[in-house]
């Protein structure tokens, strides 16, 4: 009798600690479930953003399989632009920078999944997102300025014919300043082929680009459409200079048949004017305009 009871005592421990060893592997995995549906904190740039004594910080968190930002300040946590995702680059690159802005307060920006860059600053503790359009790869110059990439739908509508002679998207950097409460794109001026003289160089080096590209394209100097010989060439269009020293020219061609049969193109240089020299800084297809967000 004796060796039963002791048989069952032996039984039911044992019964009580698989239970108990079942009951701790639950809670283990349940745990592990909680610490992934918890926002892991992916990166973060912590500052006295807007100068008042007090830190900020801007956080990516890991969210599934997303990562969002998030605003920490005076106690409180904010999630900011909450629809969109954020880019995850590689271990050794930054996905949030902080930039000094002229009035040495700080913003800070990141690239969305959306190829915009999104763009904050601190006043009085708040975080205000700053409107710069669909621009990406925001970043800082060396002279305190800023730069972003702008993809723009450049298109050419011949009225009289009333149809598209040109088109196509383009992607070409802008350039913005902090005016102490906004980012503005540097504005521009339009100016005529005889200012060009103005800049040491800068009209032969137009011209002899004009002269390669109608000698690769147009070295006849018409094209033949609908039986007829008609005048195409390259040729300036428009010429901005920027109050930041930066020149965009534009050039374009377009031919048109008797029968509305045609074609046109366009493209751009950027000039950097540094002591009235000219140099050639960037060049693709597409124009400029006075500004990237008319």
């Amino acid at each position: 009798m004796r060796k039963i009871l002791l048989i069952l005592v032996v039984c039911l421990c044992f019964c009580s600690c698989a239970e108990k060893g079942k009951m701790t592997k639950e809670q283990a995995v349940s745990s592990e479930v909680l610490q992934e549906q918890q926002a892991e904190v992916f990166e973060s740039v912590t500052k006295d953003f807007d100068g008042n004594g007090t830190e900020e910080t801007f956080q990516l968190r890991r969210e599934g399989k997303m990562l969002k930002l998030w605003f920490v300040g005076d106690g409180e946590e904010i999630p900011l632009v909450q629809e969109e995702n954020f880019v995850e680059y590689g271990p050794a690159q930054q996905n949030l920078w902080a930039y000094e802005l002229s009035d040495r307060a700080f913003c800070v920006a990141g690239e969305s999944d959306t190829a915009r860059s999104v763009v904050y600053i601190v006043c009085d503790g708040v975080a205000i997102e700053q409107e710069i359009g669909k621009v990406s790869d925001f970043s800082q110059q060396e002279d305190g300025s800023f730069v972003g990439t702008a993809s723009a739908l450049d298109v050419g509508y011949s009225v009289a014919e009333q149809k598209t002679v040109w088109g196509g998207r383009t992607i070409k950097p802008y350039w913005f300043y902090w005016d102490g409460m906004q980012f503005v794109e540097y504005s521009a001026q339009k100016l005529c082929w005889e200012q060009l003289a103005d800049f040491d160089g800068l009209q032969k080096q137009v011209e002899q680009r004009l002269a390669q590209w109608n000698q690769q394209q147009f070295p006849q100097g018409f094209v033949q459409i609908d039986g007829e010989e008609i005048p195409a060439h390259w040729k300036v269009y428009d010429i901005w200079l920027r109050e930041n020293g930066i020149i965009n020219i534009n050039y374009g061609y377009d031919y048109l048949s008797s029968n509305g049969n045609g074609g046109g193109g366009r493209r751009y240089d950027t000039f950097l004017i540094e002591q009235e020299t000219a140099r050639l800084m960037d060049s693709g297809e597409g124009i400029y305009r006075v500004s990237a967000h008319e």
